[in-house]
């Protein structure tokens, strides 16, 4: 029983954040989240075409949270292709790293793995100027391989957030709204996958980037998250990441 509380289905209140209107500045601790990054490249054409395609001139006179789920539902139907393939893995499936080219190759591209389409979303977002971010983190899912003696299998994942103004960050997954009717899907109403979503508890989030700023570079997203310093070469190392959960814990709001 207390399982079943813990998978419940988060819910937003759609009117609270449909009456948030745009400030004349954003607080300092987010204004991080309306910056480009490696791979997010929210200071180029593309970004900008996505959230005039969505909104045209209205953007400013659109609530932020109706002009943000407007930019999303513009972003899944411009990707024709989603590889849900989206880890590295070498001998013996070691993961070392999530396979993703990055918003403006996939939009260019039409298509990408489920991280090349959040980092496309958080890209269009900032271009609007919405706060948002990745995340990068541990979920558990049903494991399909039949050899293993594990019912539940641990994976790394992604997903995005965006800042509302007086509401906080709100969680979304844009790869939720494919297969969703997204193109008939109203502002007014909940969205499966963006604030409203079932089993949010099952992933716990690690890192709100996919590679640390100013880092020179990999192949591979988010395993040189764990690099502190930039002194040596990406290229000439493989590391291996593994990843288990434990426990959920107890939150605050848990029975």
């Amino acid at each position: 029983e207390e399982l079943d509380l813990l998978r419940s289905e988060l819910g937003v209140d759609e009117g609270l954040l449909a009456r948030a209107t745009w400030p004349r500045e954003w607080p300092e601790e987010v204004r991080s989240a309306l910056e480009p990054q490696k791979g997010i490249e929210s200071d180029q054409p593309f970004a900008k075409a996505i959230v005039e395609q969505a909104l045209g001139d209205r953007l400013r006179q659109t609530a932020p949270w109706f002009a943000a789920k407007e930019i999303l539902r513009t972003c899944v139907v411009g990707f024709r292709s989603v590889s849900t393939n989206g880890l590295e893995r070498r001998a013996q499936g070691r993961v070392i790293g999530l396979k993703m080219d990055g918003a403006r190759m996939s939009v260019e591209r039409g298509g990408g793995t489920t991280h090349d389409l959040v980092a496309a979303c958080v890209a269009a977002l900032r271009a609007a100027g919405l706060p948002a971010r990745p995340v990068v983190g541990i979920v558990e899912e049903d494991n399909d391989d039949r050899r293993s003696r594990d019912r539940r299998r641990t994976i790394l994942s992604s997903w995005g957030e965006v800042f509302i103004p007086d509401c906080g960050w709100v969680p979304f997954d844009p790869n939720r709204l494919r297969g969703a009717a997204v193109r008939q899907l109203r502002v007014q109403d909940a969205w499966p996958g963006i604030g409203t979503w079932r089993d949010l508890n099952d992933r716990v989030p690690i890192a709100w980037c996919f590679a640390p700023r100013d880092f020179p570079g990999s192949d591979f997203a988010s395993v040189w998250a764990w690099q502190p310093t930039a002194r040596v070469s990406a290229l000439s190392l493989e590391a291996t990441i593994t990843v288990q959960l434990i426990s959920r814990g107890r939150g605050v709001e848990d029975p």
